[in-house]
């Protein structure tokens, strides 16, 4: 699926090409700015399309850091330019009063990659900077308290529990009662 066709998802718009699309999101047309969230779960190749597009970069780099618009929006913006390996000083100009987009899950190994840069920081489990933090490339905190949050299972109603899940379950449960 080319870019185009992502942002075209739900009906957001009609765009002929991406200049079109690109000339809306600079006046910052709502159905523009929704399709800009559909980016953030493209594909890398299609994030590099758009952010590769002659004076899309530009375009990209307000969105991103222009705190009126929606968060998802931004993301997107913020995701494709990290996709087509945006350098500094561009990247400092990005997050320059938009660092809430550092911290957020959507961004995934891009969080970790601004954090590396010297540009904020990020709540995250400790095994997901394992190595970063063994490599010395990143310094991580314990949190006192700790934070802690709520996973569960999610299971079919229509299927019989087997005796592998049973057990799976059983030993989540007594994992559970020892952090009790």
């Amino acid at each position: 699926m080319s870019v185009l066709a992502t942002l075209r998802q739900d009906r957001a718009g009609d765009w002929t090409n991406l200049d079109d699309y690109l000339r809306e999101l600079r006046h910052r047309e709502t159905g523009a700015l929704a399709a800009l969230t559909h980016v953030l779960s493209a594909p890398p190749s299609e994030q590099k399309e758009l952010a590769g597009h002659a004076g899309a970069e530009a375009v990209l780099l307000e969105v991103a850091a222009d705190l009126r618009v929606p968060k998802g929006a931004r993301l997107g913006a913020a995701r494709s330019l990290l996709e087509a390996g945006i350098q500094e000083p561009f990247i400092g100009h990005l997050f320059a009063g938009a660092g809430d987009l550092v911290t957020d899950p959507r961004l995934g190994a891009f969080g970790r990659k601004l954090v590396e840069s010297g540009l904020g920081l990020s709540v995250t489990s400790r095994f997901s900077v394992e190595d970063e933090v063994r490599a010395r490339r990143l310094a991580a905190a314990r949190l006192d308290p700790p934070l802690y949050r709520d996973i569960g299972v999610i299971l079919r109603k229509d299927k019989p529990k087997t005796p592998v899940l049973e057990a799976f379950l059983a030993t989540l449960d007594g994992l559970r009662r020892s952090f009790e």
